[in-house]
């Protein structure tokens, strides 16, 4: 009877760390998987600012507006970090790159256009 108790403890505390293990794959794998496409700064950006507050449309604020906040929120944040994501906000800001196919202006001219 004692052995197997003890063969049933052991089985249930294999599959205890199995999940365990598995779980953490998945998640890590998860995280990769998230930030796979991501730029340098734009990992930060999501890592970093999402820990405190919900992240803003890079295109909310100026060049000039982001450079304010990153300093103003960043203060424990690296001045190389901080340089990565500010060029990331930069360049999303952008509204070339972060609109390529011209759909925004499309929008507006079509409904700044009179109708009969």
């Amino acid at each position: 009877m004692v052995k197997y108790f003890m063969n049933k403890q052991l089985l249930i505390l294999s599959i205890s760390v199995t999940i365990l293990i598995l779980n953490a794959l998945c998640t890590s794998g998860c995280e990769s998987a998230k930030y796979a496409n991501m730029t340098p700064g734009e990992k930060l950006y999501n890592r970093k600012c999402s820990s405190c507050h919900r992240l803003k449309s890079p295109v909310e604020y100026s060049d000039e507006e982001w450079i304010e906040y990153v300093h103003e929120y960043g203060r424990r944040t690296s001045e190389t970090k901080k340089q990565l994501i500010i060029d990331y906000l930069q360049k999303a800001n952008d509204p070339i790159i972060a609109d390529p196919n011209n759909t925004l202006a499309t929008v507006v001219l079509h409904s700044a256009t009179p109708t009969d």
